[in-house]
């Protein structure tokens, strides 16, 4: 190998360690903006400004609402813990960047933004069930609860993925509907055999008390007839 090639080697590492570090630095800004407009954004909404509504003439009123400020705090709050997660973990590996993992950080806002509104479903949906309080009665510590939720879905979204993997597989494995359904058949064999059991047994003991009690209505009236009539063991003996 000549010494040609070997600058021209060392050349294109360099050339491409700059790459790395371009697309670090670059995605180290782009988080940055994203964590500068949700700050904005929380303090714009909180204090009833809305200016992105404002500035695109969109009607203020279905936003002074207490449904729109819970689904809103929550989807920021996942932005935001996207953000400081994808931030975290640039600032750990900038030495060792590498672009390829660009994608990861470019849409770690919007990934925890999602898994913000879907913890917020899933919660309100388990609270309406079991018969919790009104959406729409929401105060601060709820906002303030929903919002610390959003931020952890965003923050541990790979956490998030795997539970939401394991509930996938609970409700939709195939095998384990097919054992649900047949366990459910049998209880319902089992019940309705029971049940007829029960009516069998009623029945027969029906009938035993029955002929019980004809053949001691028989037995009364032959004692009552003895007694009344002397000679009727003469009439009923043999000579």
């Amino acid at each position: 190998m000549t010494n040609y090639e070997t600058l021209d080697d060392l050349s294109q590492i360099n050339d491409e360690n700059k790459r790395h570090g371009v697309a670090g630095t670059l995605c180290i800004l782009y988080l940055l903006l994203w964590l500068t407009l949700i700050s904005w954004q929380l303090f714009d909404v909180w204090i009833g400004q809305h200016s992105l509504a404002r500035l695109i003439r969109y009607e203020l009123e279905p936003l002074d609402t207490a449904v729109f400020r819970l689904v809103f705090f929550t989807v920021l709050g996942g932005a935001l813990g996207g953000v400081i997660n994808g931030l975290r973990s640039i600032l750990e590996w900038y030495p060792v960047f590498d672009r390829v993992y660009a994608w990861k950080y470019i849409v770690a806002p919007w990934l925890g933004a999602a898994l913000a509104l879907i913890a917020y479903t899933l919660l309100n949906s388990g609270v309406s069930i079991l018969g919790g309080g009104n959406i729409a009665d929401a105060n601060a510590a709820q906002i303030l609860t929903m919002f610390s939720t959003g931020f952890l879905a965003g923050y541990g979204a790979q956490d998030v993925f795997t539970w939401l993997d394991s509930q996938v597989s609970r409700l939709f494995d195939p095998d384990k509907v097919k054992s649900e359904i047949a366990a459910a058949v049998a209880k319902d064999i089992s019940k309705e055999s029971e049940t007829v059991r029960k009516e069998t047994d009623e029945n027969a003991n029906y009938e035993a008390d029955r002929i019980l009690a004809l053949n001691s209505g028989g037995t009364v009236a032959v004692a009552t007839l003895a007694n009344s009539n002397p000679h009727l063991d003469e009439l009923s003996g043999s000579h």
